[in-house]
């Protein structure tokens, strides 16, 4: 193999590099962004409690909708163990029973228990909560 043939697998082995490098960073930014808007929501999240509205996602697949439904029931999150000797515990997510109707119908409600995570806040209560 010449040294020019050599200097070609290099670059291109370079350029796959780099090309992994940068999906990387773009799932690290998308991930910063999804960190930054639950930091903006952190406070309204918190006040989440029995009979708040939130927006969850429910079904699967072609199923799926986005829904708002009222929190019916709220399961403290429980605590997980320092990971190193030491170190300070902290508390899981909550889980939320929610009372979501796909129809809009009251008479079709059903409930679906979600993470804390997996809830949105509707626009007017996260800028209440902004306020407060």
């Amino acid at each position: 193999m010449s040294r020019k043939a050599n200097l070609i697998v290099l670059l291109t082995s370079a350029e796959a590099a780099v090309a992994t490098l940068v999906e990387k960073l773009e799932a690290a930014k998308a991930k910063v962004v999804t960190l930054q808007g639950q930091i903006a929501n952190f406070d309204a999240l918190e006040a989440l409690d029995v009979g708040s509205e939130v927006i969850v996602v429910v079904g699967r697949g072609e199923t799926k909708v986005e829904t708002i439904g009222t929190i019916r029931a709220v399961k403290a999150g429980e605590l997980i163990p320092a990971k190193e000797e030491g170190g300070e515990p902290t508390v899981g997510e909550r889980l939320f029973k929610v009372e979501v109707s796909r129809t809009g119908d009251a008479f079709d409600s059903e409930f679906v228990t979600v993470r804390e995570s997996q809830v949105s806040i509707p626009q007017a209560e996260a800028e209440e909560a902004a306020a407060e």
